[in-house]
């Protein structure tokens, strides 16, 4: 059977383990679910499945029942269903953190690692000043010459972080450089500590907007009426933009400056025909 610990998503969960059940017990259907549960449609797991409808506190208490699930499993299935379904990115986030946290969860050596290095805006930021400043162990000097700055003690987590993380190192001369040129976390990273790294840069570049002069920040901002492919269409276009940077950045062989570069697509209507609701 499928071992819940492995999970962040309960839809995919309860979608594997239907798919296990039904393999040795060919009539847990939808129907037979339905009538567990006490839903009233049988489509009701479906439209769970595919996102369409959240699930409510009672019914989480059903699910328990139904997957024969033991008191810590139980905490833990619930915890994939708050996070779920948080609404807001600090209530995500403080969901996100119990389920690393969690005694059973096997997701420490897989995400706790990202979620260190992305904690934090400026711990990726010190990575890049590696390139071009030649950092023994000032970490004063260090620490202002970030935009905002940041305090000593702020500076040397960082540095430490960035080496246990194997992402710095000393070279033979006691100066610290990156491991490698470039590093990504992926366009389709789904990662909550990715999100948190977003939301940090994001208030940057309100600080950007207020302190720096015109001519060494850009942002601007495009409202556009599409189809509903439109958003598909963009994105790939902002994905192949992407690459080109991150090309652009491994062949710079004289780096003077770090620069953050954002991206944001989100639509600002819903979906004509959109219906969403709880089981």
């Amino acid at each position: 059977m499928v071992d819940l610990y492995q999970y962040t998503d309960y839809r995919k969960y309860l979608r594997d383990y239907y798919e296990a059940k039904r393999t040795s017990f060919k009539e847990f259907t939808h129907r037979h679910i339905a009538h567990a549960m006490g839903f009233k449609s049988t489509g009701t797991f479906a439209q769970i499945l595919q996102g369409k409808t959240n699930i409510s506190p009672q019914t989480i208490l059903r699910f328990v029942q139904l997957l024969g699930l033991k008191k810590e499993e139980a905490d833990y299935f619930e915890l994939l269903v708050l996070f779920s379904q948080s609404k807001g990115h600090a209530e995500k986030k403080r969901h996100f953190e119990k389920i690393l946290s969690f005694p059973k969860s096997n997701l420490k050596q897989v995400d706790s690692t990202q979620y260190a290095l992305y904690e934090k805006w400026y711990f990726s930021v010190i990575r890049e000043v590696l390139a071009f400043h030649p950092f023994v162990d000032d970490f004063r000097e260090l620490g202002r010459m970030l935009t905002p700055s940041i305090s000593t003690v702020e500076a040397h987590k960082a540095i430490r972080l960035l080496e246990e993380l194997q992402l710095i190192r000393k070279n033979e001369a006691g100066v610290y450089e990156k491991s490698d040129p470039v590093i990504t976390s992926g366009y389709d990273t789904r990662s909550l500590a990715v999100n948190q790294f977003i939301v940090e840069t994001l208030d940057l570049a309100k600080v950007a907007l207020d302190q720096l002069p015109r001519d060494e920040r850009s942002l601007s901002a495009l409202t556009l009426s599409m189809p509903e492919e439109g958003y598909a269409m963009i994105e790939e276009k902002v994905k192949a933009f992407r690459r080109e940077l991150l090309e652009l950045a491994r062949s710079c062989t004289d780096p003077k400056r770090v620069i953050q570069v954002n991206f944001q697509i989100f639509p600002v209507t819903r979906k004509l025909d959109e219906a969403n609701h709880d089981a």
